[in-house]
C-alpha cells in the first residue's frame, strides 16, 4: 500500500455540489492536487489509470491526479466534491505523518466524513475568505479518510473516530491541569487499554505522548512570547516539577526546552 505525506499547507482549489443526467469529463493528471468527493444520488463510473470504477451512493473517493481520469456517467447522479492544492510525496513505508488515501471507500450511510465535505462546501460558499479554516477542515477530512481506510469497517471506524475526536476535545479543554489516560477513558466510558489502542492507530503515537507534546509546545510558546520562566510556564499546564518538564522535552526533541529563547 502506498501512503501520502503532505509537504506543505493546502489551499482551496474548488468546492461544490454538481448533478447532471449525463456527465462525461476528462480529468488530466495534475501535480499537487487532492480531491475528495462523495456520491449523494445515483452512481458515478469511469476509468482511472486504465482501471474501471463505479462509485455508488455514499461512496467516498480520493483522486490524487497522478494519472488521467475519464468520467463517463450515463445516468443521473449528484456528487459533492472539494479539491485542494497541496504539495505531497508518495511513500511505500508507513511513516508517522503519512496518510492512507486509497481511491475509494465503500460506505452505506451518510456520516461524519460526508459532513466534513459538506461543511467545506458550505463555508466556501458563505465565507471564501476564511482560507485557514478551510485548510484546517481539509486536513481533518484527510485524517478521517485515512483513519476510515485503515480500520476494519464502517462501524469500527465510526467508533474509533468518535473516541479519538472526543479524547482530543477533552485534552484541549483540560490542558491547564494534570491529565491521565484513565481519566480520559472514564470520560468516554471505555477502558484505558482500548482508548490507547485506537488513539495510537489513528495518530501513530501513544495517547500520553500526544498530551505531553501538546503541553510542551504550549509551554515553549508562553516562555517565548510571555517571557515566563520554565517553572512558571510549567505550572500553567499542570506540571509541578520544571525539571521533569525539561527532561521530558529533552527526551522527545533531543534539545533543551530553553534553547528557543535564543532563536530568531
Amino acid at each position: 500500500m502506498a501512503y501520502v505525506k503532505l509537504t506543505g499547507l493546502p489551499k482551496l482549489y474548488f468546492a461544490h455540489i454538481y448533478g447532471a443526467e449525463e456527465y462525461v469529463n476528462e480529468l488530466p493528471a495534475c501535480k499537487n492536487k487532492i480531491e475528495i468527493s462523495y456520491v449523494s444520488e445515483g452512481r458515478m463510473s469511469g476509468v482511472k489509470g486504465g482501471v474501471s470504477y463505479t462509485n455508488e451512493k455514499y461512496d467516498v473517493s480520493c483522486n490524487l491526479y497522478l494519472t488521467k481520469t475519464l468520467v463517463n456517467c450515463k445516468c443521473f447522479h449528484e456528487h459533492h466534491t472539494t479539491a485542494f492544492q497541496v504539495p505531497f510525496e508518495i511513500t511505500e513505508e508507513r511513516q508517522e505523518t503519512a496518510l492512507s488515501l486509497p481511491s475509494r471507500l465503500s460506505l452505506s450511510t451518510y456520516g461524519h466524513i460526508h459532513e466534513l465535505i459538506d461543511e467545506i462546501i458550505r463555508l466556501n460558499t458563505l465565507h471564501p475568505e476564511r482560507h485557514f479554516t478551510l485548510s484546517g477542515l481539509f486536513l481533518q477530512l484527510l485524517e478521517e479518510y485515512s483513519l476510515l481506510s485503515e480500520t476494519g469497517g464502517e462501524k469500527q471506524y465510526q467508533s474509533a473516530a468518535l473516541y479519538v475526536r472526543k479524547a482530543k476535545e477533552y485534552i484541549y479543554k483540560n490542558l491547564h491541569r494534570p491529565i491521565t489516560q484513565k481519566e480520559i477513558a472514564r470520560q468516554l466510558n471505555i477502558t484505558p487499554e482500548h482508548l490507547c489502542a485506537v488513539f495510537k492507530k489513528a495518530n501513530d503515537m501513544p495517547l500520553m505522548h500526544f498530551v505531553n507534546q501538546v503541553k510542551l509546545s504550549k509551554i515553549r510558546e508562553v516562555m517565548k512570547h510571555e517571557n515566563l520562566k520554565l517553572y512558571e510556564a510549567a505550572e500553567l499546564y499542570g506540571y509541578s516539577d520544571p525539571n521533569y518538564v525539561s527532561r521530558l522535552f529533552k527526551k522527545y526533541y533531543d534539545k533543551n526546552i530553553t534553547d528557543h529563547e535564543t532563536e530568531n
